[in-house]
């Protein structure tokens, strides 16, 4: 099953693939589970932390079980996956999208195996996307998109070259 990673994920190298392929153990989920908040908001599934937390030696086999499980089968129970979507409003008595910030309330079962994703998270992810991945800055896109429209004005030959400006507010306030 691991031997399809380097076909489909070029930049793991034999660590990162071992990462995955490794035996799913104790010492690795227990630090993952006491690293989560014990009272954040609770995902679909309505446990928080804190739950897992007081009541590890109960049912540590069971989670490390499911983790173990998610990685064997490269797939995880939809149930897990499921995510709660909060409007937060910034502001009192919000009248428009910008006023909200959006929330996502995960099960605590999907931020264990997060944890564990979260080391090759740079590797596995594009390096033009910056959100959501530790240690990159919307900035770097901020450089990237100066210097392509710097190269648009230096450069002799326009031809197949096409820039796009897009008010995201705007297309925000259009999805549904």
């Amino acid at each position: 099953m691991y031997s399809q990673l380097p076909l489909l994920f070029p930049n793991l190298n034999e660590r990162d693939i071992s990462c995955f392929s490794s035996t799913v153990c104790e010492n690795e989920i227990k630090p993952s589970l006491f690293n989560i908040g014990g009272i954040k908001t609770p995902g679909p599934d309505g446990y928080q932390a804190i739950f897992f937390q007081k009541f590890w030696k109960s049912c540590k086999h069971d989670l490390i079980n499911i983790v173990s499980e998610c990685f064997n089968k490269s797939s995880m129970p939809s149930d897990i996956n499921h995510t709660l979507i909060s409007l937060i409003h910034k502001v009192s008595n919000p009248a428009s999208m910008i006023q909200f910030r959006l929330i996502s309330l995960c099960n605590t079962t999907y931020k264990i195996l997060v944890q564990r994703l979260r080391v090759l998270l740079p590797t596995l992810v594009s390096p033009n996307q910056v959100a959501f991945v530790p240690s990159r800055q919307i900035q770097y896109n901020i450089v990237i998109a100066q210097e392509d429209l710097h190269k648009f004005k230096i450069v002799k030959d326009k031809k197949g070259y096409i820039a796009w400006k897009i008010d995201l507010t705007k297309v925000y306030d259009k999805l549904q």
